[in-house]
């Protein structure tokens, strides 16, 4: 057996926890905190923190919604950015990463759904009539 033969290529799962790191970090840099300010808001040592953000351990689900938290990002982005990246690099959806990338549509719909509920909820009855209309205009021509 050669050295070559011993090599193996990252699994998908190493290089989900290398970009998932990388995005952690450049959204800590992006907020201009310390590792060692986050990991004490988290409660963990400043090695977990460097460890995640290295790729070399995931975080657990309820640390990275703290991460999010702290940094004044959501969970979703950090997940999703990081999905997106590894799709770009390495061309891999797998069932997983499609499935999620559906859930994501999904809620920028839902979002948006939300967003106009809400401006229908504060118009008067007269513009909330003429904004259905509208609506219902743009939709029919699709």
């Amino acid at each position: 057996m050669t050295v070559h033969d011993r090599i193996q290529p990252p699994s998908e799962a190493d290089l989900f926890a290398k970009i998932l790191g990388d995005n952690m970090r450049a959204q800590r840099i992006r907020a201009g905190k310390q590792q060692k300010e986050i990991a004490k808001a988290l409660g963990r040592s400043q090695q977990a923190v460097s460890k995640w953000e290295s790729g070399d351990t995931l975080p657990g689900t309820r640390d990275l919604a703290h991460f999010a938290e702290v940094l004044n990002v959501s969970m979703h982005t950090l997940w999703m950015e990081t999905e997106q990246e590894v799709h770009r690099r390495y061309g891999k959806v797998d069932e997983h990463t499609a499935r999620l990338l559906e859930i994501k549509e999904r809620l920028e719909t839902d979002t948006l759904a939300a967003e106009i509920a809400n401006t229908l909820n504060r118009v008067s009855p007269q513009k909330r009539e003429l904004l259905l209309l509208f609506l219902r205009a743009l939709t029919d021509e699709s």
